[in-house]
């Protein structure tokens, strides 16, 4: 039997959320209360990639995966209950750019763009933890990126060298040789190539 999750905002929901850690209540409350309460069903989708978006999203429980390009790839993130998600669409006015869907039943305070500058305005302390839950995110964008440009580099070496001999195969001639002919064409050196040709290789192979 499922638990029939609260749908009325109560003060103790505000105490979970890391958007409000440190926030006086009685500066938000107000803001907040007049919010709709969401319970998105485990499988539905809450945001789309390209979809337009101006609502931030206060997960007060359960769980929401992030997925890139394909809301039936492999989730890049997971986002719990104290987490929000939606915020930078609201900044920038710019579609979602992922699929947020529910990893189980989860309830979500909606946050319109009007009511979101509304509080970045009344409490200061509501803006420090957005700039530094932003700046989390970008640190952890940018070890993405590097982790992804290590991984382009290595695929892009082990496509070209041979693994068993450790030698370039014919696909870095293939994408080599024509900018070696082009540069030797254009200056004035000479290219030279030797073609060896190995009796019984395959024994060795």
């Amino acid at each position: 039997m499922t638990q029939k999750k609260e749908t009325s905002l109560h003060q103790s929901d505000l105490e979970k959320l890391d958007i409000l850690r440190g926030v006086p209540r009685e500066s938000v409350f107000g803001l907040l209360e007049n919010c709709p309460l969401k319970i998105v069903e485990s499988g539905e989708i809450l945001l789309s990639a390209g979809q337009t978006n101006q609502t931030m999203f206060m997960i007060l429980d359960g769980q929401l995966d992030v997925h890139l390009e394909n809301p039936k790839n492999e989730p890049v993130a997971q986002l719990e209950a104290g987490q929000i998600v939606g915020e930078i669409s609201v900044i920038d006015n710019s579609p979602a750019s992922a699929y947020v869907v529910a990893a189980a039943p989860t309830r979500v305070l909606c946050v319109d763009e009007d009511t979101f500058w509304r509080l970045v305005k009344a409490s200061h302390e509501f803006a420090v933890n957005l700039l530094l839950l932003l700046t989390e995110r970008m640190r952890a964008s940018n070890t993405t990126i590097r982790h992804n440009v290590r991984l382009k580099k290595q695929f892009e070496r082990d496509a070209t060298i041979d693994g068993l001999t450790g030698l370039h195969n014919r696909r870095w001639l293939n994408e080599t040789l024509p900018r070696l002919v082009s540069r030797c064409q254009k200056g004035t050196k000479i290219l030279s190539i030797i073609i060896l040709d190995i009796d019984h290789f395959k024994k060795f192979n």
